[in-house]
């Protein structure tokens, strides 16, 4: 226990190298899909937030939310099935397996990050909704500046206070949750290694 607790996790039996070395040069892999993941969370989910959130009760609206319902009760694993089946061996557009290059973090990014982005644009839409009602917002448009520079420069920046508070929590989730996604797309990333580490019983 001394150990572990200055770092030295001790050495893998399977592969002859100390478990630090190991985590470190998995860790890259599991960054960069957390990173991807984030940002196809985002660029999906607050351009949705805010269309819903500013047409309350119209198309978009009904759609942010059976995107966000689709998002959070969906299973990871079914997902990312659904992502292999669909970009991969229908469309043939995307690798389905291994790690070459920012192609294949594509669809591990999406599967890893649909979940988020649910959230993100369920938060988003409340947050604009909320923001909207607020009296100096209805002061600004009554000034006569144009609705989207409103909602843009006024409404969207204080109805994302909270996701920016999400975000850094968020960032560990992904870590954690990369155990399925990267078994599933083999990707050599800590999730991976710990999957293969309990199946050896390492």
């Amino acid at each position: 226990m001394l150990d572990v607790f200055h770092g030295d996790f001790g050495e893998s039996i399977i592969y002859n190298r100390s478990v630090v070395s190991l985590i470190a040069s998995r860790l890259i892999v599991s960054l960069k899909l957390s990173m991807a993941a984030l940002f196809f969370s985002l660029i999906i989910s607050i351009p949705i937030a805010i269309l819903a959130g500013t047409h309350q009760g119209k198309f978009i609206d009904f759609f942010a939310m059976a995107f966000a319902v689709l998002g959070q009760s969906m299973p990871t694993v079914w997902l990312g099935i659904l992502n292999i089946l669909f970009f991969s061996v229908v469309l043939g557009v995307l690798p389905a397996f291994g790690y070459e290059g920012m192609a294949s973090l594509i669809l591990p990014a999406m599967t890893l990050g649909y979940p988020f982005a649910a959230v993100v644009t369920r938060m988003g839409r409340s947050g604009m909704i909320d923001v909207l009602r607020e009296d100096y917002i209805t002061a600004t448009i009554a000034k006569g500046i144009p609705r989207h520079t409103v909602y843009l420069k006024y409404a969207f920046k204080n109805a994302m206070i909270p996701i920016v508070t999400l975000v850094g929590l968020q960032i560990g989730h992904f870590l954690g949750g990369a155990v399925v996604c990267e078994t599933m797309f083999g990707m050599p990333g800590i999730g991976q290694l710990l999957n293969l580490s309990v199946g050896n019983r390492d």
